[in-house]
């Protein structure tokens, strides 16, 4: 993620230029010494320059359309691709009372 000033030199600089931009907004946001939440979205989704984006959202899982994988790792590979969205909204807790998480043995390294 970055900070929104980049964005606002990298338009003043390359203004009539297309930009492809990618990312996950679920990953690490800025670090922002000593900021609140509303800090950090200021600095990093608050801008002007929002509406002039147009944004596709990916709806495929691409690893799984791979030819050269067997059924049994697209499966595997599914599961583990669910189980890590459930924890990034929130919604996946062995214990929902302290928020512990159990790893499942077979994804262990």
């Amino acid at each position: 993620m970055a900070h929104k000033y980049c964005f606002k030199a990298l338009d003043k600089s390359l203004q009539d230029i297309p930009i492809v931009c990618g990312g996950n907004f679920r990953q690490i946001f800025l670090v922002i010494p000593k900021g609140t939440r509303p800090d950090i979205v200021n600095t990093s989704l608050n801008s002007f320059l929002w509406p002039l984006f147009k944004v596709y959202e990916v709806n495929q899982k691409m690893r799984l359309r791979a030819k050269s994988i067997y059924e049994l790792e697209v499966v595997k590979i599914a599961m583990f691709d669910n189980w890590m969205l459930q924890i990034g909204d929130g919604s996946f807790y062995d214990h929902p009372h302290n928020k512990l998480l159990q790893i499942p043995h077979d994804i262990y390294v």
